[in-house]
């Protein structure tokens, strides 16, 4: 069973790149945000990145684990 895509070595470049371009780019943004003519507003892009970095760590922790949950059970099925 998989959750959206299948587990291969294709899938961990394209989670790789992405976890370093999130980070790349927040850091990027935290730099922008501390000059002193930047105007955040309400919430500040280094937050919603922030929050982006947290959903993805979220969400690729919750595929391994159903993966492994589901290779163990079928594992124990044969």
């Amino acid at each position: 069973m998989t959750v959206l895509l299948p587990w291969g070595q294709k899938l961990l470049i394209y989670c790789t790149v992405l976890w370093f371009l999130l980070w790349l780019i927040f850091f990027l943004q935290t730099e922008r945000e501390s000059n002193p003519i930047y105007d955040v507003g309400i919430v500040g892009d280094s937050t919603t990145l922030g929050i982006s970095i947290l959903a993805f760590a979220i969400v690729v922790f919750a595929r391994s684990f159903i993966h492994f949950v589901m290779n163990k059970a079928n594992h124990n099925q044969v």
